[in-house]
């Protein structure tokens, strides 16, 4: 734990010679001084996983995603921990071809949430940034260093899609083949990186 106050602190010297009346004395006189001891805030720390890249599937519709960016949040010390209050600072570096229709936001317990734009694959880089509310006085540190992460979406093989006629499509007991033109409608492969399956 930090401590911070003043404290006097006085010393003499004693030497090896005799003390007597003749031969003088062996003690010194005492001296006094101050000692003031200064507290200063601590860096505030987390740990981020290694390597520091998440993987996400792609969608073909906006999602929100929810994912561990940091543990073991602290804003410093033992004793920091029970006064300061620490926030994650979220900058997107480059967000490639990935579109964020709601940027990365991380709590104070380093749980992250951000929503994709339907998009392909790609990555986006980010940095993180720890900081409490400690101050920087005496020295003391207030934040960590930009830290670089990594939110990769891969592409994942979609389900094909397809539309049925409404109202219902009609056969006659006893027809014979029957061929209903158009029965299915908007059959789609996936996305537009499937045109080829």
């Amino acid at each position: 734990a930090r401590v911070s106050g003043t404290v006097r602190v006085t010393f003499s010297m004693i030497d090896s010679g005799p003390s007597d009346l003749l031969a003088g004395d062996q003690n010194s006189r005492d001296e006094t001084f101050t000692l003031e001891v200064f507290s200063s805030n601590f860096e505030p720390i987390f740990v981020g996983p290694d390597p520091p890249v998440f993987e996400i599937a792609q969608s073909l519709s906006a999602k929100q995603h929810e994912i561990v960016f940091a543990t073991d949040v602290s804003p410093g010390s033992l004793d920091e921990s029970l006064s300061q209050q620490v926030t994650f600072e979220v900058t997107v570096v480059d967000p490639g071809p990935l579109l964020f229709t709601a940027e990365p936001v991380i709590d104070t317990s380093g749980v992250g949430r951000f929503t994709l734009a339907p998009t392909g694959p790609g990555d986006a880089r980010i940095t993180i940034m720890l900081r409490d509310n400690g101050g920087v006085e005496d020295g003391g540190k207030d934040r960590t260093e930009q830290r670089p992460f990594t939110i990769r979406v891969v592409h994942v093989n979609l389900a094909p899609s397809f539309s049925l006629p409404q109202p219902d499509a009609i056969a006659v007991e006893g027809g014979g083949l029957t061929h209903i033109a158009g029965f299915a409608s908007d059959i789609v492969k996936g996305d537009e990186s499937e045109v080829n399956q």
